[in-house]
């Protein structure tokens, strides 16, 4: 089955040194955006880290459900 934008369901990255940048806490407004937009058209994002949940959901600020 090809890969279409239509039959993405999930989205998995890496986050520290990927979409977040060394020495920061939270991701860009830019990123938050782009998942926003991901959820908005049904496809999950799952970040993807070695740290701790605690850790993790304070950096995307409630955009992750």
């Amino acid at each position: 089955m090809p890969i279409t934008p239509t039959n993405i369901k999930l989205i998995c990255s890496d986050i520290d040194g990927t979409l977040l940048q060394y020495g920061k806490k939270t991701l860009e407004a830019e990123i938050l955006s782009q998942i926003k937009a991901l959820s908005a058209r049904g496809i999950l994002f799952c970040p993807a880290s070695g740290r701790q949940y605690p850790s993790q959901k304070g950096m995307t600020a409630g955009t992750i459900v």
